[in-house]
């Protein structure tokens, strides 16, 4: 009987730390950061907390989750002209107006201060395809690169575009006269991205 009450109290014991050991609360616990997993330094490096979006006249405007503090970057019309409805909630950050002119493909930096898009501007003569980086704040933008010739990557996609999960550098897919052709900008101002690879399978 008492070898019984020793083992019932041994198995008590283990049961209690195990419990214990299993009733952290989420949070509590310390990680190494070699245990982290690539989302959560994803995470920690920057978040976005803004839509951006390309509007049905072709402009790129930004807005809160909420759908307040709609702020429009690019094109002339003002933002509640683009979006009906937020009236002055916006702030309007706008270059200079083009019918012939439209935006797609918006894409955030990690830390959320940049926004790179494709920029097509039609005429007569020709149409114009480039790569632009703008400041997600002021609409203030660079072009790092400009199409030799026309052509998408795919549909409705002029480029297919993807910043680096840390810093500033750029890296799209574009068509050229070698084929499908892969080009990286490492954010340094006035710099022009530079292709790295072409006519592969590249996605």
């Amino acid at each position: 009987m008492l070898f019984a009450n020793k083992t019932l109290l041994g198995l008590a014991g283990s049961l209690g730390i195990v419990a214990a050991a299993c009733s952290n609360t989420p949070g509590t616990a310390v990680l190494d950061p070699s245990q982290q997993s690539d989302t959560e330094i994803d995470r920690e490096v920057g978040q976005v907390d803004r839509i951006a979006y390309v509007s049905p006249n072709g402009s790129l405007l930004t807005v809160n989750p909420d759908g307040g503090d709609l702020a429009q970057l690019t094109g002339g019309l003002q933002a509640e002209d683009a979006m009906p409805g937020f009236g002055s909630q916006g702030s309007v950050q706008a270059q200079p107006a083009r019918v012939n002119e439209y935006y797609t493909w918006p894409t955030w930096s990690a830390d959320g201060t940049k926004l790179a898009a494709s920029r097509v501007v039609i005429q007569e003569e020709r149409t114009g395809i480039t790569v632009q980086v703008m400041d997600s704040r002021t609409g203030r933008s660079e072009t790092i690169f400009e199409n030799s010739q026309p052509g998408l990557v795919a549909e409705g996609a002029p480029h297919y575009i993807y910043w680096a999960p840390t810093g500033d550098a750029l890296s799209f897919l574009s068509s050229t006269p070698e084929g499908l052709s892969l080009f990286v900008w490492d954010g340094a101002p006035g710099e022009n991205a530079t292709a790295v690879a072409s006519g592969g399978p590249l996605y």
